[in-house]
């Protein structure tokens, strides 16, 4: 071999070495949760105590290298990446304002762009991988989603909802000061007749509900400051309520309608419950998948 070959080779064993200790730029770039947090404890406690990791990083940076150990033995495996591949190192780029900043950062590491695009390449297949072992596992049966329901029917109960219209005076900033007097007088003035929707649209302060005749939409009592919602509960649909202060100011409100307390029908919560399902089911995939995986390299 001629000499000056020598210091080449050397400089790329050195860079393999870096590539394959240290931790990939984002695990599977932060897609999944690749092995559960009370596993991952388990594991680190056992090793730590057999001497074989140091920490929680380090379990998952070799349940990583496993993955990407699987993911090469099949040959046949060639997903496109290209597309996400494009849109991360956009992603990464942004970080920096200017390219001499990027390009610092890539020699303290030890890299060159090619080498962290091919990172990010390597990072994506095995996040592509993991997708393609978990294809089924997301699939939820009629059966599944009728159990589910009655299960957790308790959980799922729609809580008692007010459709609330108002007239709102501010009490705050410039206009921290009592302004009782001229709430009474807007309600007297609908007592005498006017136009709900002309003095909203002319005196509310709520700039959001102001051209919607101060329509707040349907309320629950969480979400409600709680002077507002108790008139609402002791009011009747369509009627119009003294003046109310509130921490926010003052309201006059008008109930449109209300909605009792229910349990919804199942075809109302379907997809809620479909997703919960199917993340249960890839996360217990995923946990099927790393448990294969030995978290102990052959070397060790």
């Amino acid at each position: 071999m001629k000499a000056w070959w020598c210091p080449i080779l050397l400089g790329l064993l050195i860079a393999l070495c870096q590539f394959k200790e240290e931790p990939l730029r984002r695990f599977l770039l932060g897609s999944e949760q690749a092995i559960a947090e009370r596993n991952l404890s388990e594991e680190v406690a056992q090793l730590q105590f057999r001497g074989l990791a140091a920490n929680t990083a380090e379990i998952r940076w070799r349940v990583a290298l496993n993955i990407r150990q699987q993911r090469q033995r099949e040959v046949t495996f060639h997903p496109d990446v290209s597309t996400a591949l494009e849109k991360e190192m956009q992603a990464w780029r942004r970080q920096w304002e200017k390219s001499t900043d990027r390009d610092q950062r890539l020699i303290g590491q030890g890299l060159t762009e090619r080498l962290m695009e091919n990172r990010v390449k390597e990072a994506l297949l095995d996040q592509a991988w993991v997708e393609a072992q978990m294809a089924q596992s997301g699939l939820v049966t009629a059966n599944e989603l009728q159990a589910a329901y009655q299960a957790t029917d308790s959980a799922l109960k729609l809580p008692q909802m007010q459709r609330i219209e108002h007239l709102f005076l501010a009490q705050s900033g410039l206009r921290a000061k009592d302004r009782s007097v001229e709430m009474r007088k807007l309600h007297q003035r609908l007592l005498r007749g006017e136009d709900w929707a002309g003095l909203v649209q002319t005196h509310s302060e709520d700039a959001r509900t102001q051209k919607k005749q101060g329509d707040l939409g349907w309320l629950g009592i969480s979400r409600t400051p709680q002077a507002v919602i108790q008139a609402a509960l002791s009011m009747q649909t369509g009627q119009v309520s003294s003046p109310i202060q509130s921490e926010l100011g003052w309201h006059i409100i008008r109930l449109i309608q209300r909605k009792d307390e229910r349990l919804p029908q199942l075809n109302e919560v379907r997809a809620e419950l479909t997703a919960i399902l199917q993340a249960n089911k890839r996360q217990a995939a995923l946990e099927r998948i790393t448990e294969k995986l030995p978290l102990k390299p052959a070397s060790d």
